[in-house]
């Protein structure tokens, strides 16, 4: 973390899904942290843009970066959104992250940053979580309402003394991974089982075996990179009691056929990163393969389906 006063500058731009990856690849490498927010559409029906930030602690050359996405893309420079780049006040970064990223609570499970000095609250399951380049630190209404349903889900397998064997797709910084397996760690029955956590981005993995570890869930945890839900280790650990996949909606969809080819009979699908009016669409994807709603939790704009077998 940036010691307290020092000086960082932020890096953003607003681009379309396809070209928002290419940002964060480009904006990644030097920065302290990268994050995405999707923008609201400006019309009904309009292709969705991501807001892409980055803080990096050294002033950056807004030139070099706009040829490094647009070699990563194949376009000109011309053809590339603005990228804007803004020297942020000095403060203690320190204080400024407690604010931002206070204690969550969500379902059992109570997140916190290392510099929390509390106690967690009794009967909870606390996971140490720091903010970084991966995204899920809890704050987020899709994370918040993953870990609900996670928390709803792995109490049903322990009521039915059932071990969990779980896949978490886009696991970014191992959040949803981790309340896996230290929920099963409080109840589900039989030996502990790995749970698989996957993500395309080598600094996601990276940072789901850090958390895992600093957690004391480095042997429960097994995070892959580039894997995707048809690689090898990914295909010969199912059928899984669980998948969870906080992405997005469009991948989410595209996904359906083989991410339902993984689900073991009475498994639970736990799906988030959707937009409430985007809930149709995706449950239509999954209903075709015989799955049906459970529950919808809405946090703000934001929805997460837990689907299970129709019945």
């Amino acid at each position: 973390m940036t010691s307290p006063g020092a000086s960082l500058w932020k890096i953003s731009a607003v681009a379309d899904a396809a070209l928002a990856d290419a940002l964060e690849a480009a904006f990644a490498p030097n920065a302290v942290s990268v994050s995405r927010f999707e923008e609201k559409p400006e019309a009904p029906g309009a292709p969705p843009l991501w807001r892409v930030l980055a803080l990096v602690d050294a002033a950056p050359d807004a030139a070099a970066l706009a040829d490094a996405v647009a070699a990563t893309v194949g376009v000109p420079r011309a053809g590339l959104p603005a990228i804007t780049v803004e020297a942020l006040p000095e403060e203690d970064w320190l204080a400024l992250n407690r604010r931002q990223f206070p204690p969550v609570a969500a379902g059992r499970f109570f997140i916190h940053g290392s510099h929390f000095d509390g106690v967690a609250p009794a009967g909870t399951v606390a996971l140490r979580l720091d903010a970084g380049p991966a995204f899920g630190s809890g704050t987020h209404e899709t994370t918040r309402g993953c870990l609900v349903a996670i928390d709803e889900a792995m109490a049903s397998f322990a009521r039915e003394g059932r071990p969990v064997r779980a896949l978490d797709v886009g696991c970014g910084s191992g959040i949803l991974a981790l309340a896996i397996a230290a929920a099963a760690d409080k109840g589900a029955g039989g030996p502990p089982i790995p749970v698989i956590a996957t993500d395309v981005d080598p600094i996601a993995a990276a940072t789901t075996r850090e958390n895992a570890a600093a957690n004391g869930l480095a042997e429960r945890i097994v995070a892959l990179a580039g894997e995707g839900v048809s690689g090898r280790e990914v295909v010969a650990g199912a059928p899984y009691d669980l998948i969870v996949a906080n992405i997005l909606a469009e991948p989410l969809i595209a996904l359906a056929p083989e991410l339902t080819g993984l689900l073991a009979p009475g498994g639970f699908f736990v799906l988030s990163g959707l937009l409430t009016a985007q809930e149709g669409e995706v449950l239509a994807a999954y209903g075709a393969a015989g799955l049906a709603l459970r529950r919808t939790i809405v946090l703000g704009d934001w929805s997460t389906m837990i689907l299970c077998e129709g019945g």
